[in-house]
């Protein structure tokens, strides 16, 4: 079976992740892991994220959504 890992990644973004999150976890297949990329934001995103059961990584300085990503894909598991 394929294991399954969700990145999203997340830049000020209080007012839609938790969105993004139910979004993710409505899918037909559930991923066995989800990382939300917090990508230096000012805003709750990070603790909104956490709220809704993602694990959430942390960058330092604002990267782009790109190395926000890549960030997230070196930490995943899944296939």
């Amino acid at each position: 079976m394929v294991t399954i890992s969700a990145v999203i990644a997340c830049y000020n973004r209080a007012d839609t992740i938790a969105e993004a999150i139910a979004s993710v976890h409505a899918q037909t297949r559930a991923p066995i892991e989800l990382f939300v990329v917090n990508d230096a934001s000012s805003d709750d995103s990070a603790a909104i994220a956490e709220q809704c059961g993602a694990c959430v990584i942390r960058l330092a300085s604002n990267s782009g959504s790109s190395a926000a990503r890549n960030a997230g894909i070196r930490t995943a598991k899944g296939d």
